[in-house]
């Protein structure tokens, strides 16, 4: 599930249809809703522990087993219908993963 995260942070990297940057996308608001919720939350800047490292260092290496998705959410958290709307690429543990 951390690779996919990873993975989709990189895919949105790729897209022209998100900012060109790391931090760019990372600490995106549109519409006034953050792209990730330990951005939100200040999460973000807690240290990272290794296996956070290693899921990031297999997605940069080119594993994405979100299958290209660009974004993801917990069914069972979000009440966002534009991401329930969203093609599905997989569901890993409580997580749908969309393009």
């Amino acid at each position: 599930g951390q690779v996919a995260v990873a993975a989709t942070v990189l895919n949105r990297l790729d897209s022209p249809q998100y900012p060109n940057t790391l931090s760019g996308v990372i600490y995106q608001v549109v519409n006034r809703y953050y792209q990730y919720s330990p951005v939100l939350d200040g999460r973000i800047n807690l240290p990272a522990n290794n296996t956070a490292h290693r899921a990031v260092a297999e997605a940069l290496n080119g594993a994405d087993p979100s299958y290209g998705a660009t974004g993801f959410y917990n069914p069972a958290k979000t009440t966002n219908q534009w991401v329930r709307q969203q093609p599905v690429t997989v569901t890993i543990g409580n997580h749908v993963f969309f393009r």
